[in-house]
């Protein structure tokens, strides 16, 4: 250990003696880094980045598709019942599509309200609570009237409310219906639809209180509108639910064939669907030639820092040589030398992620031409970091493997 550290320590004394090799090789490396680490931002946060919920590995997104289609849908609610019926492969799942509803606050003028409409054990399942007062449970919300209740958003707390908590227990009108604001969620919690900003979460049974029609949908076999989440039982692989809800899909299909013929069930991590179903069948290709075109700038990025440190090496031949004669091994020599690039390449990534922070925050400003709460998080989180961290050290030992190996073959003569 102690030799690795005088490695770094040289290595640190070597770069800063050549500033402007080092300057170049720096920024060539945290261009082709920030880009590849900007670029996974983006991924990671429509596809990869889990709900801050309790066990959030555990959650799963259902699906269906039919045969020859290549984009999955959300599913109707008796196929949901049916699959949340499995218990041996799901500890519980829950129902939520958006809906639109006008909310007036004593006497005011309406505002559009933008909630998920979920089922009763929706906060249940996410073992999610509240930020101030309470989430609904399923006594809450089940039985005649129970579910004129609904839970506010953080964002539409402060923005319908100024973050006033007397609100909570306070009652407002959703289309002329009496609702009870029970709780608002935590400020970090933005809901299971990727990029959009939902404004509270309101109990199927209350939707349906507002709109009796909800119910007829949520009798309709063939009424694919409702996006299910599910939370599996503890030590139930992925695999394992995939193969068991397929045997449901082909049990619905023999019992309802006129609503399931053909249906093909699908079961993903909740991630990859939390946009929109269809984005499970979409997304990952185009997040693959995204990340394909950026590895493409850090290999050009690589070949040109490794072309840098060969011409540098040509000059220090001598260095190397003397140090061979004086008793050092070929093996110390090419440490030395990936010691110096995967230094480099870590100083480079330091960098890099100024770069991937700031076209993050470029990317999460954007505004699409609408009208709809929608809301782009590309942050730079701990899973990110890890990323850049990997690529940095990939790219040092990739840069520094060849200049290593033509200086441990120096001649002593």
């Amino acid at each position: 250990m102690s030799g690795f550290w005088g490695d770094v320590k040289l290595a640190a004394r070597v770069l800063a003696k050549r500033p402007g090799f080092t300057a170049v090789a720096v920024i060539t490396l945290a261009l082709g880094i920030g880009a590849n680490t900007a670029i996974f931002s983006v991924v990671n946060g429509l596809m990869l980045k889990p709900l801050p919920v309790p066990e959030a590995d555990r959650l799963v997104a259902l699906t269906e598709t039919e045969e020859g289609m290549p984009f999955p849908h959300a599913l109707s609610h008796p196929n949901f019942l049916d699959y949340r019926a499995m218990d041996e492969i799901f500890a519980d799942a829950s129902v939520f599509m958006p809906y639109f509803f006008r909310m007036s606050v004593d006497g005011a003028a309406p505002e559009r309200f933008i909630p998920l409409v979920v089922g009763p054990t929706f906060f249940e399942m996410l073992d999610l609570q509240a930020g101030h007062g309470r989430t609904f449970r399923a006594q809450d919300v089940e039985g005649g009237g129970a579910g004129s209740v609904f839970v506010l958003s953080h964002s539409a707390w402060q923005r319908f409310f100024g973050g006033d908590p007397s609100v909570i227990g306070q009652s407002v009108r959703l289309n002329d219906q009496p609702f009870t604001i029970l709780g608002v969620t935590p400020e970090d919690f933005h809901g299971t639809i990727g990029i959009m900003e939902v404004d509270g979460y309101v109990p199927l049974s209350g939707a349906e209180l507002i709109n009796p029609e909800l119910r007829e949908v949520r009798e309709d076999r063939a009424n694919d509108a409702f996006r299910v989440i599910a939370k599996l039982q503890p030590g139930v692989s992925l695999a394992e639910a995939r193969a068991a809800a397929t045997v449901q899909a082909s049990r619905l299909a023999d019992e309802y064939p006129e609503a399931n013929r053909g249906q093909i069930v699908l079961v993903h991590p909740e991630p990859m669907a939390r946009i929109e179903p269809a984005a499970v069948g979409f997304l990952p290709p185009i997040a693959m030639v995204f990340m394909g075109l950026v590895a493409l700038v850090l290999i050009i990025a690589c070949a040109n820092v490794a072309n840098l440190m060969v011409a540098r090496g040509m000059s220090r031949e001598k260095e190397m040589a003397v140090r061979l004669s004086l008793g050092a091994g070929r093996g110390q020599v090419m440490r030395q030398l990936l010691v110096e690039s995967v230094l480099l390449s870590l100083i480079g990534g330091a960098a890099a992620l100024l770069i991937a922070h700031w076209a993050a925050n470029a990317l999460s400003a954007f505004t699409m031409a609408t009208d709809l709460p929608l809301r782009l998080d590309f942050s730079l989180d701990r899973t990110v970091l890890l990323f850049a961290l990997g690529m940095a050290l990939l790219t040092g030992v990739v840069t520094g493997l060849l200049p290593g190996l033509r200086a441990g073959r120096a001649e002593l003569v």
